[in-house]
């Protein structure tokens, strides 16, 4: 039997014996009260028998104060005796009522321990009825409980440890995905920053060059008119001819592999280098223009008056010619200027430069062609027709110049349109890691806070 079941039933006997002692004190106290009674009505009759015999008065009056205190005496026993009764009738309806009262008390405690029971039997799933449950059960029924329930505790702590294990884990890597995205964000928006300016530069060199292809062009323009008496150095123009279209597909080439994102801070430089290696052909170009209408003038003052003509064209070319260099040297200037600023990009791409090598080649290959030219002219016709063929050289190259820049500027655009794509996605996924460790460190709070609730739990 339980403890607690078996300190109940004592508690319960001890109810029924302190019941029936009061009732065998009454019956005891009722039979001791007919004894005195008779005792009493002896003395009575003593007494009356000493008041017949003695005539002494003061025993007389003795005897009467004690008649008056036996009267006293005899009313309450015969009160005693009545209460007596009543107590003992009392008593014995008392007894079933105790025991009503105790089988009463024990379903009252026996209904909610199998109450009790039920709950447990339901909770391993066990299907009893509630006549079937002993409620004497009930402290063994509740220590398998208390050590399911323990288990259940330690198993849900275990798996509390071991998400505490693998969250700490994953919110240090969050956290060291956001120090990464953060600095990879700060270099794009420097890579954007410097895509701005770069386009920018471009657009203003365009401007420039736009100014220079015009003025080439009326040179161009003036020098074919010159041109027309010139019959000479054919072959030389021809092989001059062929090394600008070379260069122009070199340039082209170059413009083709302008299509990535990676290649073109790279092939941006590369440009610019080879920009800067038309313009100094285009200042020396000028110069020897210069030279060459200088050396015309000369021929024409030394022809006279039927040079005049000559010297007249000759002074517009001069002028042409320093114009030209003028603004090739305008050119070189801001072209430095921006390989400046382009510098640490084309640091940090370091791709190579082998395609605005072999564009210098090949430009150097123009150059030597032109110097033939230049070598081959001995009379005013052919200097003339020099004076054609480099004009026409110098419109080509800043055509292709033009169109190089053109390009360059769309595909400048279109990288710092795509740097801004690229920083805007990476902001938003620097807000999505950032609200992934919030969400890591609520849980990691959260699944703290229950292994501490559950360490306060204990059933041993």
């Amino acid at each position: 039997m339980p403890k607690n079941i078996s300190t109940q039933v004592k508690l319960i006997g001890f109810l029924v014996v302190a019941l029936l002692i009061p009732i065998g004190l009454a019956n005891f106290i009722f039979y001791k009260a007919r004894d005195i009674t008779g005792q009493l009505n002896v003395m009575l009759a003593v007494k009356n028998l000493q008041k017949q015999n003695e005539s002494n008065m003061e025993f007389l009056t003795y005897l009467q104060s004690v008649n008056a205190k036996l009267d006293k005496l005899v009313s309450g026993i015969k009160n005693l005796e009545f209460f007596s009764r009543v107590f003992l009738i009392a008593s014995l309806a008392i007894v079933p009522l105790a025991a009503g009262a105790f089988w009463l008390f024990l379903a009252t405690i026996t209904n909610p321990m199998r109450e009790v029971l039920s709950k447990l039997y339901q909770f391993r799933n066990e299907d009893k009825s509630f006549a079937e449950i002993d409620f004497f059960q009930t402290a063994a029924e509740f220590d398998r409980f208390l050590q399911t329930s323990q288990n259940i505790l330690s198993e849900t702590r275990s798996i509390a440890q071991e998400l505490i294990r693998k969250i700490e884990p994953m919110t240090n890597m969050a956290v060291f995905s956001d120090d990464n995205v953060s600095h990879f964000f700060t270099d794009v928006q420097e890579i954007s920053r410097s895509s701005n300016y770069v386009a920018n530069t471009v657009e203003a060199t365009t401007a420039s060059i736009e100014e220079v292809s015009t003025s080439a062009q009326t040179i161009a323009d003036r020098s074919m008119t010159a041109a027309k008496d010139s019959s000479g150095a054919a072959n030389v123009a021809t092989s001059g001819r062929q090394a600008v279209t070379e260069t122009i597909g070199t340039m082209e080439s170059i413009k083709d592999e302008v299509m990535a994102l990676e290649d073109l801070i790279e092939n941006l430089n590369s440009a610019s280098k080879q920009i800067g290696e038309i313009v100094n052909t285009i200042t020396n170009i000028a110069h020897q223009t210069n030279l060459l209408a200088l050396n015309a003038a000369i021929e024409a003052a030394r022809a006279g008056e039927h040079g005049q003509g000559f010297t007249v064209v000759a002074e517009e070319v001069r002028k042409l010619a320093e114009e030209s260099e003028e603004a090739a040297e305008d050119i070189g200037k801001k072209i430095k200027g921006m390989l400046e600023k382009t510098g640490n990009a084309v640091q940090t791409i370091g791709k190579g430069t082998a395609k605005v090598i072999e564009g210098v080649t090949v430009a150097n290959v123009a150059g030597n062609n032109l110097t033939l030219i230049v070598n081959s002219v001995t009379s005013v016709n052919k200097m003339i027709q020099e004076i054609s063929n480099a004009s026409s050289e110098q419109s080509s190259n800043i055509e292709s110049l033009r169109k190089s820049i053109e390009s360059i500027s769309g595909a400048t655009k279109i990288a710092s349109e795509g740097t801004k794509r690229v920083a805007s996605a990476v902001s938003e996924q620097l807000n999505y890691i950032r609200q992934y460790i919030s969400v890591l460190k609520e849980l990691l709070t959260l699944v703290q806070l229950m292994s501490e609730m559950l360490d306060k739990f204990n059933f041993r």
